[in-house]
């Protein structure tokens, strides 16, 4: 990731979340800001490190997931 492309990215936090720690302590990571800052790209990034440390991933944005969510209460199938 080009911090310097994103000065407002906190270096020190991303280099933590690479550590998967959140993951053990069943914590989720949430990306928020305007388009083209590199949300898609530091979760992505998030994702190779948890593949490389043998960990199941999965990548959804906002939009997707209130449409799943949106479909299975429909569907009476929402838990």
């Amino acid at each position: 990731f080009d911090f310097n492309f994103q000065p407002s990215v906190d270096k020190e936090k991303i280099t933590n979340l690479m550590s998967m720690e959140f993951v053990e302590n069943a914590r989720n990571v949430l990306f928020i800001g305007s388009s083209g800052v590199g949300k898609n790209h530091l979760a992505t990034g998030l994702g190779v490190e948890a593949c490389k440390n043998h960990l199941s991933t999965y990548f959804v944005n906002c939009h997707e997931l209130i449409e799943r969510l949106k479909l299975a209460y429909q569907e009476n199938r929402l838990e």
